[in-house]
């Protein structure tokens, strides 16, 4: 794991008669790639995590929803269940036909740790 940032502090302290006023506001960057992982060789380039960041989210790529059942009907063999209006349209990414984890399953999101935090 290749992990890199900074932290900058700054602080403000003054005192007017007795009142003591003091202000602190931090700013945090934080950046991390996955560099080595036991992945097995045969992985698609697109679900390999190493080059990544920790936490990026997989899952297939939604283009809209089925509006008709005819448009249900033409759409590629999902890998379970069945298809119908109003459900989500998915894209067939390796173009095979067929949705499938193991096939069309790609980087979908970035990770839920924050880069960038800022507190006063």
């Amino acid at each position: 794991m290749d992990n890199r940032g900074f932290d900058l502090q700054i602080r403000h302290n003054n005192k007017i008669g007795k009142f003591n006023m003091a202000l602190t506001g931090n700013f945090n960057w934080a950046r991390n790639k996955i560099i080595r992982l036991d992945e097995n060789s045969s992985t698609p380039e697109w679900l390999r995590r190493v080059g990544k960041p920790l936490g990026t989210k997989f899952g297939f790529v939604a283009d809209g929803f089925y509006q008709n059942w005819e448009e249900a009907a033409n759409a590629p063999s999902p890998s379970a269940g069945v298809v119908a209006p109003g459900f989500f349209k998915y894209r067939d990414i390796n173009g095979d036909g067929r949705i499938t984890r193991t096939d069309d399953f790609v980087s979908i999101g970035r990770s839920n740790m924050p880069e960038i935090i800022v507190l006063v």
